[in-house]
């Protein structure tokens, strides 16, 4: 059931109650997938590499590297070693052999972290409930979980309905609009989670920096090109800030730095621009072997950004030459 509900596609034809139990799921962060516990048994339905099985993690972000190299992305906990004269023994399964000191250094550190599973051949795996001291699941933990849950959640709401507010009302193409509200949402489609719900895909690494984990806010925040192309902006900008942890702050950040709404909403496609040119590059990359170049980047930002804001405005309002030398004044003088 819970890999369904992950999956975050329900059948057309599934009944009310199914419907309404995976838009509480996705509203809640996965809420059902993350206190159910898979506890292995024979090993024959559990994802080794997808599921929170050991050390409450996750493998395929664990180990990106190893991922990659997995022979069977879907493969299950039992098809990753055998039962040797009535114990199990370990045996990973990879495209070619390990030959780098680092890959073999994260077998290693792998093979520590479920060393302390043992297989049993005579017991299926079995799902246990986290919020039930029974382990059992009850609707009753399950209505507290989320009653607190969302309870909690009111300051992450609200920072979220702010910067809704912040998007639909500013200068930019309606596709890009969307864009953001889907990045807001968590909702594109990056390797890591494409990966997570069991798509297949090459790697899960950031086409950017190849180094890490693609999730939303590795590839527009934190990933060290994102990073050095957001604080040229804000230079360009004459911001001197630290970045925050995630993007919607970055984004109501960006707004506060204007002294009107008028401008709030310029700062704002500012922000759409990058957004939007981060992610034209990623798939640039992956699509069609694209040349990496932050500053042609950060020109392509200005320039957009210029773009839309002209849209409505007479042709001496916002000269790009102007736009390029002195941001801040241009946004004083159209706001």
């Amino acid at each position: 059931m819970s890999i369904l509900l992950r999956s975050h596609v329900v059948h057309p034809k599934a009944s009310d109650w199914w419907k309404d139990l995976a838009l509480v799921c996705q509203q809640a962060n996965a809420w059902l997938d993350n206190n159910f516990l898979r506890v292995v048994g024979d090993g024959g339905s559990v994802r080794f590499w997808h599921d929170r099985w050991v050390g409450g993690v996750i493998l395929s972000e664990t180990f990106p590297r190893l991922y990659s190299l997995a022979k069977k992305k879907q493969s299950t906990v039992g098809e990753n070693g055998l039962f040797v004269e009535g114990g199990w023994q370990w045996e990973f399964q990879w495209r070619r052999r390990l030959i780098l000191q680092r890959e073999k250094e994260w077998e290693n550190e792998l093979a520590e972290l479920v060393g302390g599973v043992e297989l049993q051949s005579n017991i299926p795996d079995m799902w246990l409930w986290k919020c039930d001291p029974s382990k059992a699941f009850t609707v009753k933990s399950a209505y507290f979980w989320l009653h607190s849950f969302f309870s909690a959640g009111n300051v992450l709401e609200t920072i979220l309905k702010q910067s809704f507010r912040c998007i639909w009302k500013v200068k930019a193409p309606k596709k890009t609009i969307v864009f953001a509200w889907q990045l807001l949402l968590n909702s594109l489609p990056v390797r890591a989670s494409l990966a997570r719900r069991g798509i297949p895909v090459s790697n899960v690494f950031c086409a950017l920096c190849n180094n890490e984990a693609e999730n939303v806010c590795h590839l527009f925040l934190h990933c060290r090109i994102s990073c050095k192309i957001w604080y040229l902006v804000l230079r360009w900008l004459g911001i001197s800030a630290c970045l925050p942890n995630a993007l919607d702050e970055l984004l109501l950040s960006m707004d506060g730095f204007a002294c009107v709404k008028k401008q709030g909403r310029i700062f704002t496609t500012i922000w759409i621009s990058v957004i939007w040119s981060l992610w034209l590059l990623r798939n640039r990359i992956i699509f069609n072997d694209g040349v990496l170049d932050i500053m042609e980047i950060v020109e392509a930002i200005k320039y957009r950004s210029w773009k839309w804001l002209s849209v409505d405005l007479k042709r001496d309002q916002l000269l790009y030459v102007n736009w390029l030398m002195d941001p801040i004044s241009c946004i004083k003088c159209v706001s």
